[in-house]
């Protein structure tokens, strides 16, 4: 690609980059107090440092949940720049193209075995993720119960948003 479409490319990506950095330097600083809250060499090392990392752990948990709540403003500020839309644009255009010319109707595409399951499976994990995500908003609404259960459904909501985040940037990196 020419020099000014990349640069453009890198740009428009920029903010989405650094909330990506920021969030993976996040969750290492997170995974690394976890370990050193538990650290007993460590707590004998630096007694204060040991004490403190409970706070820490507290703090990054927070941040990562801020980080998370940013996330879809960020990918909203770049699927609405007028180069992404173009490039999402010509995308789609090269896309029904080559349907268009490798299929010549839909019911070719329908009589097709494998590709009728392809899109069974598509649609079945469609809509498994959908449902995850109402019973989770269900569950988080519902009236408090014990600890352990909200802290698995945060647990299952980070999971969630954490594999929405590798689909929406393998979908960035196809188009």
């Amino acid at each position: 690609r020419p020099l000014p479409v990349v640069m453009e490319l890198a740009q428009d990506r920029l903010p989405l980059a650094r909330w990506y950095a920021t969030y993976k330097a996040d969750q290492a600083a997170l995974w690394l107090n976890e370990q050193l809250a538990v650290s007993r060499p460590f707590a004998a090392m630096a007694p204060a440092a040991a004490a403190a990392a409970p706070r820490e752990v507290v703090r990054l948990e927070r941040r990562l949940e801020v980080s998370r709540s940013t996330l879809w403003p960020t990918l909203r500020a770049l699927l609405l720049r007028p180069s992404t839309h173009q490039r999402m644009v010509r995308a789609a255009r090269e896309q029904v193209a080559q349907f268009k010319a490798a299929e010549s109707s839909l019911s070719r595409l329908l009589r097709t075995p494998r590709r009728v399951m392809l899109l069974t499976a598509g649609l079945l994990r469609s809509l498994s993720y959908t449902l995850k995500w109402v019973v989770i908003e269900l569950v988080r609404r519902a009236p408090p119960g014990s600890g352990t259960v909200g802290a698995r459904v945060a647990s299952w909501r980070n999971r969630l948003i954490e594999r929405g985040i590798r689909y929406g940037l393998e979908l960035q990196r196809r188009v």
